[in-house]
Protein backbone atom coordinates (compact mmCIF):
# COMPACT_ATOMS: atom_id res chain seq x y z
CA UNK A 1 0.00 0.00 0.00
CA UNK A 2 1.07 3.83 -0.83
CA UNK A 3 1.95 5.30 2.46
CA UNK A 4 0.48 8.47 1.32
CA UNK A 5 -3.33 6.12 1.30
CA UNK A 6 -4.66 6.58 4.34
CA UNK A 7 -7.79 5.36 3.42
CA UNK A 8 -7.12 1.65 4.74
CA UNK A 9 -5.87 3.19 7.84
CA UNK A 10 -9.07 2.59 9.38
CA UNK A 11 -8.67 -1.31 8.69
CA UNK A 12 -6.33 -1.49 12.01
CA UNK A 13 -9.04 -0.93 14.35
CA UNK A 14 -11.20 -3.04 12.41
CA UNK A 15 -9.28 -6.34 12.30
CA UNK A 16 -9.48 -5.54 16.45
CA UNK A 17 -13.26 -4.39 16.41
CA UNK A 18 -15.11 -8.11 16.25
CA UNK A 19 -13.14 -11.51 17.82
CA UNK A 20 -11.89 -13.39 15.49
CA UNK A 21 -14.02 -12.13 12.33
CA UNK A 22 -13.16 -9.47 11.84
CA UNK A 23 -8.95 -10.57 11.86
CA UNK A 24 -9.99 -12.61 9.76
CA UNK A 25 -11.24 -10.94 7.31
CA UNK A 26 -8.92 -7.87 7.16
CA UNK A 27 -6.12 -10.81 6.84
CA UNK A 28 -7.90 -11.89 3.82
CA UNK A 29 -8.42 -8.56 1.73
CA UNK A 30 -5.32 -7.02 2.70
CA UNK A 31 -2.98 -10.28 2.10
CA UNK A 32 0.51 -9.22 0.48
CA UNK A 33 -1.02 -5.55 -0.06
CA UNK A 34 0.00 -4.31 3.36
CA UNK A 35 2.16 -6.46 5.41
CA UNK A 36 1.82 -4.54 8.71
CA UNK A 37 -1.96 -4.85 8.64
CA UNK A 38 -1.38 -8.62 7.52
CA UNK A 39 0.64 -8.96 10.94
CA UNK A 40 -2.25 -7.30 12.53
CA UNK A 41 -4.73 -8.99 11.32
CA UNK A 42 -3.05 -11.97 12.41
CA UNK A 43 -1.91 -10.93 16.35
CA UNK A 44 -6.32 -9.78 16.48
CA UNK A 45 -6.58 -13.86 15.63
CA UNK A 46 -4.35 -14.81 18.07
CA UNK A 47 -5.09 -12.48 20.61
CA UNK A 48 -8.62 -13.46 20.50
CA UNK A 49 -7.73 -17.00 20.58
CA UNK A 50 -5.39 -16.74 23.57
CA UNK A 51 -8.17 -14.25 25.83
CA UNK A 52 -11.27 -16.71 25.00
CA UNK A 53 -8.82 -19.96 25.94
CA UNK A 54 -8.00 -18.23 28.83
CA UNK A 55 -11.61 -16.84 29.51
CA UNK A 56 -12.87 -20.51 29.29
CA UNK A 57 -10.18 -21.79 31.94
CA UNK A 58 -11.73 -19.46 34.59
CA UNK A 59 -15.26 -20.29 33.89
CA UNK A 60 -13.92 -23.93 34.52
CA UNK A 61 -12.08 -23.03 37.35
CA UNK A 62 -15.51 -21.57 38.58
CA UNK A 63 -17.49 -24.13 38.29
CA UNK A 64 -14.95 -26.36 39.98
CA UNK A 65 -14.76 -24.35 43.08
CA UNK A 66 -18.61 -23.62 43.18
CA UNK A 67 -18.30 -19.94 42.37
CA UNK A 68 -19.70 -19.70 39.40
CA UNK A 69 -22.06 -16.52 39.79
CA UNK A 70 -18.90 -14.44 41.15
CA UNK A 71 -16.89 -15.94 38.45
CA UNK A 72 -19.07 -15.07 35.30
CA UNK A 73 -19.23 -11.32 36.58
CA UNK A 74 -15.18 -11.21 36.20
CA UNK A 75 -15.15 -12.66 32.93
CA UNK A 76 -17.81 -10.48 32.08
CA UNK A 77 -15.33 -7.40 33.36
CA UNK A 78 -12.25 -8.78 31.92
CA UNK A 79 -14.14 -9.16 28.63
CA UNK A 80 -14.81 -5.78 28.07
CA UNK A 81 -11.39 -4.68 29.40
CA UNK A 82 -9.93 -7.24 26.96
CA UNK A 83 -12.07 -5.89 23.57
CA UNK A 84 -10.96 -2.11 24.91
CA UNK A 85 -7.58 -2.78 25.31
CA UNK A 86 -7.71 -4.56 21.26
CA UNK A 87 -9.21 -1.87 20.23
CA UNK A 88 -6.56 0.59 21.71
CA UNK A 89 -3.89 -1.54 19.92
CA UNK A 90 -5.66 -1.34 16.86
CA UNK A 91 -6.04 2.44 17.46
CA UNK A 92 -1.70 2.61 17.99
CA UNK A 93 -1.41 0.41 15.25
CA UNK A 94 -3.84 3.20 12.74
CA UNK A 95 -1.36 5.77 14.27
CA UNK A 96 1.91 4.05 13.24
CA UNK A 97 2.68 3.05 17.26
CA UNK A 98 2.83 -0.50 17.53
CA UNK A 99 2.11 -1.76 21.20
CA UNK A 100 3.47 -5.14 21.77
CA UNK A 101 0.82 -7.90 23.67
CA UNK A 102 3.52 -9.47 25.88
CA UNK A 103 3.34 -13.13 24.78
CA UNK A 104 0.76 -12.50 22.07
CA UNK A 105 2.95 -10.35 19.61
CA UNK A 106 6.18 -13.45 19.54
CA UNK A 107 3.09 -15.90 18.98
CA UNK A 108 1.62 -13.62 16.79
CA UNK A 109 4.94 -13.36 14.21
CA UNK A 110 5.54 -17.03 14.61
CA UNK A 111 2.12 -17.95 13.67
CA UNK A 112 2.92 -15.28 10.90
CA UNK A 113 6.20 -17.11 9.24
CA UNK A 114 4.12 -19.78 9.44
CA UNK A 115 1.12 -18.51 7.35
CA UNK A 116 3.84 -17.36 4.53
CA UNK A 117 6.29 -20.80 4.54
CA UNK A 118 2.57 -22.68 4.11
CA UNK A 119 1.29 -20.24 1.41
CA UNK A 120 4.56 -20.63 -0.21
CA UNK A 121 4.23 -24.07 -1.07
Amino acid sequence: MDKTDNSYRVMYIIAYLVPLISGVIVFVIYYKKDKRLEFHAIQSVVYWLVFAIFLYLLEFVGTAISMLAFVLVIIDILYVLGWLYAVYVGYSAMLEKEKDIPFITDLSKSVNDWIKNYIKQ
